[in-house]
């Protein structure tokens, strides 16, 4: 039996927007009635992987509060600071609680519905591809969690897209970033081709990396980065700082 690590995946998808799709009946089903009766109608997305159990995301994971959520990314939350961009932001749970911080954050995401749902909320969200976003003002803080650092897709562009999110930091900035260690796994299963499927809605396939945290760390170091690991659990998930 292969780990599953589907639901600390942040909000990737494809054309069709699935997740978006799901994010949007929950959050309407919350407002006719209330968040109860949405979270009891047990909204769950299917994730199909190549290398991994097929595995489920429960749409209530992801309006989640401060203290629902895994002590690694209430660390992440609270070594927040700044002006802050929110990665792959989903239904906008870790920018609700900056912004009720008085933290100014921009969350984007590249599912529009998503997008949607987090204007809704009140966060000033932006539909954006984080390896094209471009900005006249940086962040003092880039925020990737629910395992950020796949959104490299491959170890082979790992080394492109973290000088990218270096490009959008301002001088004394940090990201914070996770992953997961695969264990046993770690060798051959780091990249992992997903497919999201929600009703009749699916996702093109894409690619998503998880590394060792050496292995992170030794590519975060070839490309000139100080980098501290912030917290780590049992389970292999693991925060990084990188300034």
């Amino acid at each position: 039996m292969k780990k599953r690590k589907s639901q600390a995946i942040s909000s990737a998808r494809g054309a069709k927007d699935p997740v978006g799709q799901a994010i949007r009946l929950f959050w309407k089903h919350s407002q006719q009635e209330s968040y109860e009766a949405a979270e009891a109608a047990n909204y769950l997305i299917d994730v199909q992987a190549d290398k991994l159990d097929d595995d489920v995301i429960p749409v209530k994971h992801l309006f989640r509060d401060f203290d629902s959520m895994p002590l690694l990314e209430q660390k992440a939350l609270e070594l927040t600071q700044g002006k802050t961009l929110d990665i792959g932001a989903a239904a906008g749970c870790h920018s609700l609680y900056l912004q009720a911080k008085g933290i100014d954050v921009t969350p984007i995401d590249i599912s529009p519905g998503a997008v949607d749902v987090m204007k809704e909320r009140g966060l000033n969200a932006q539909f954006a591809d984080i390896f094209k976003y471009k900005v006249d003002v940086k962040f003092n803080t880039v925020l990737a969690l629910m395992n950020g650092l796949g959104i490299a897709g491959t170890e082979a562009q790992l080394p492109e897209n973290l000088q990218a999110l270096k490009s959008l930091l301002a001088d004394g900035g940090q990201i914070l970033i996770d992953s997961s260690d695969l264990g046993e796994f770690a060798e051959d299963f780091s990249e992992i081709r997903y497919q999201m499927h929600f009703k009749n809605s699916k996702s093109k396939i894409f690619p998503w990396l998880f590394l060792t945290y050496e292995r992170f760390e030794a590519v975060a170091l070839e490309q000139g980065f100080k980098v501290e690991q912030v917290y780590a659990d049992k389970d292999g998930s693991y925060l990084v700082k990188l300034s």
